[in-house]
């Protein structure tokens, strides 16, 4: 496990830290099956978000970068209505 931040530099050479992106980390098959079923019992983001170690903020940017996870969410969604 290397550092969690990733170093880049501006252009007068000071660094400048970002968070590193642990998505491909934490988006596994198997996540995205339990996060499926989770929706489709009836489950809420909040328990999605405990499920997959993230929080609600890291949750919505997923929703809005990743469309694989949008669809999940999504067909998990319309699966328990």
């Amino acid at each position: 496990m290397g550092s969690r931040y990733i170093k880049s530099y501006d252009e007068t050479g000071r660094i400048l830290m970002a968070a590193k992106n642990k998505y491909k980390e934490i988006w596994t098959p198997q996540r995205k099956r339990r996060l499926e079923l989770l929706f489709f019992n009836g489950g809420s983001i909040i328990e999605a978000c405990h499920e997959l170690g993230i929080v609600k903020q890291t949750f919505y940017n997923w929703y809005e970068k990743y469309d694989d996870f949008k669809e999940v969410v999504d067909f998990g969604k319309i699966a328990a209505e």
